[in-house]
């Protein structure tokens, strides 16, 4: 499986950084890793909805 980073997540799926951050910490996004000090999001994860 291949991960991005909050960076290339934000890019994607047109979120702000600290967003995605938020939702690394909330679980809110499905197969997120924390992996030392940072964040490993599945490529093919799929977008939540920003409420």
């Amino acid at each position: 499986m291949n991960f991005l980073n909050p960076k290339d997540t934000a890019l994607k799926w047109d979120f702000s950084e600290c967003r995605v951050h938020s939702l690394c910490v909330e679980n809110g996004i499905i197969g997120v890793q924390h992996v030392e000090k940072s964040w490993s999001i599945p490529k093919d994860a799929p977008k939540p909805v920003d409420e």
